[in-house]
């Protein structure tokens, strides 16, 4: 049988041998196979449980103190008034803003409602109505105990600023619309207020078992459920007692999260746990570690019904973390990407399908390694690289997905440029790029892609081991695309032969 493929694919060296197809590479061919990149010890994540964050929560013992101030007054929430935007909390308030401060202890909701029952209005036996900004300062918390749901007010401009400690165990914190007394839902305006979360510079932020609904719109750190270290934009508005450079630290485990902007966006954030959590029908992203957020664990994960982009997305210097174990299906966009500088990044064990373009993406992200994938039937390629070096492609299967299965290729992306896109022109001193880009592939399937097996262009480094491969492309056997098309006799020594790898390189 695979004496007939060889001879097969032989026959067919001799139709492209006709086409006017440059060849691009030299061809080396390996005995032996390259395992360097096999090597994938995941963290250990049997710590993060309700347990260990019960006994963190166990640690505070006084009870906090409880002001109704006026909102301008204290820097933790300056951020969010500037610009003209005091007036508007002052018409959602009636009167010049207020804010609830917590300070020096714990707090439950039950104590915020006995100290100040107008301002936390307790609806039935587990919801409570917030009817202001509440602000968490440093060296306090607040806990949302099993069983209870804390509404932020919609009408009432109310939102959550966490400058200390906040535990949310088997609860809610919804958005809520007094008017419809019912969820604050996304109404399409992007821009129109809604309430949110977020946690500052050197805050603790733990999330087991909960309900997070319906919170955030494209606003500056408003985005719906964030944690974020204060840039040198928003300084002036740190409290001056707190260490601005710690980075704020966030359990978030088994919870759901639907119709948040932002399922969850960090900036700055390392060592973020984001585990076993259930998110859908967001709206512009379902997960999306942002700027210099480094070894992340995201892990057992669902996320599905993004509705504008992608399900989870690493960008800007998003490093050194691990995603896997997730399922990630049915988005808008990508499935998986990272996007820009994010670098040394293992995405193993997942499974991407159904995504509206490709299963995994990443641009301009070097020394990745995705491994023991499984990625089918997404709109556009199974894998996407772009602009990266040092892409690892192992023991992936790739499997009917609507154009390649892998597509690797360089790109001027100031040349290309789509105005009607919603990204602003690129900023090359914020975010640097090469023309550069090589892969490994090696085990694995690549089965039944409808455009073909491997596309390349522009790559200096194609290395390719075994894969087993069949049903590619219109002609249902090997198709390569771009500048392989000439190769397709090697590869097929390689995965219909006695070779172990082939390796291509750049033909200077």
């Amino acid at each position: 049988m695979i004496k007939i493929k060889y001879a097969y694919f032989t026959a067919w060296l001799l139709f492209i041998s006709f086409s006017s197809f440059a060849e691009t590479y030299n061809v080396n061919f390996s005995a032996e196979e390259n395992k360097e990149h096999y090597r994938n010890q995941l963290p250990d994540i049997s710590g993060f449980n309700k347990t260990s964050i019960l006994e963190k929560q166990k640690k505070w013992s006084n009870s906090a103190n409880v002001e109704l101030e006026r909102i301008i007054n204290n820097v933790a929430t300056r951020k969010f008034f500037k610009g003209g935007k005091l007036g508007l909390w002052a018409e959602k308030q009636g009167q010049f803003p207020k804010a609830i401060f917590v300070r020096d202890g714990i707090l439950s909701l039950d104590e915020l409602n006995n100290k100040l029952p107008d301002a936390l209005v307790k609806k039935n036996n587990k919801q409570y109505l917030l009817r202001y900004p509440l602000v968490i300062m440093n060296h306090a918390a607040l806990k949302i105990s099993p069983g209870q749901e804390l509404l932020l007010s919609h009408e009432r401009g109310s939102f959550l600023v966490n400058a200390g400690s906040l535990f949310i165990i088997d609860g809610a914190l919804r958005g809520w619309s007094e008017k419809n007394n019912s969820p604050a839902k996304f109404d399409g305006n992007k821009k129109e207020y809604r309430p949110f979360y977020i946690g500052w510079s050197g805050s603790e932020t733990y999330a087991y078992g909960s309900l997070i609904e319906s919170l955030g719109s494209l606003n500056s750190k408003a985005y719906g459920f964030t944690l974020s270290t204060y840039t040198e934009q928003d300084e002036m508005y740190a409290p001056t007692e707190l260490n601005r450079n710690l980075q704020p630290i966030g359990w978030l485990i088994n919870n759901r999260v639907t119709d948040v902007y932002y399922g969850f966006y960090s900036y700055e954030a390392s060592d973020v746990v984001i585990i076993g959590n259930k998110y859908y029908d967001n709206i512009y992203y379902g997960i999306d570690p942002h700027d210099h957020s480094h070894r992340l664990i995201i892990a057992n994960n669902e996320v599905w019904g993004t509705k504008v982009r992608h399900g989870i997305i690493g960008s800007r210097d998003v490093s050194k973390s691990y995603i896997f174990g997730n399922n990630t299906h049915d988005n808008k966009l990508a499935g998986i990407m990272l996007d820009r500088a994010c670098v040394d990044n293992v995405i193993t064990n997942n499974s991407s399908y159904n995504n509206g373009s490709d299963g995994i993406a990443i641009n301009e992200s070097n020394r990745n390694l995705i491994l023991n994938n499984r990625i089918y039937n997404n709109s556009h390629h199974g894998i996407h690289f772009r602009n990266s070096i040092d892409i690892n492609l192992i023991n992936n299967n790739i499997v009917n997905n609507g154009r390649y299965g892998v597509y690797g290729h360089t790109s001027d992306l100031l040349a290309n440029y789509d105005s009607k896109s919603d990204h602003e022109i690129r900023d090359l001193k914020l975010d640097p790029y090469e023309m550069r880009g090589s892969v490994n592939i090696n085990n694995g399937f690549i089965i039944s892609n409808k455009s073909g097996a491997i596309f390349s262009n522009g790559l200096e480094s194609v290395y390719i081991g075994k894969v087993s491969s069949t049903n590619n492309g219109y002609r249902k056997n090997i198709i390569l695309g771009g500048e392989l098309t000439p190769y397709t006799s090697d590869v097929a020594k390689v995965w219909y032969g006695d070779h172990k790898a082939v390796h291509f390189t750049i033909n200077k």
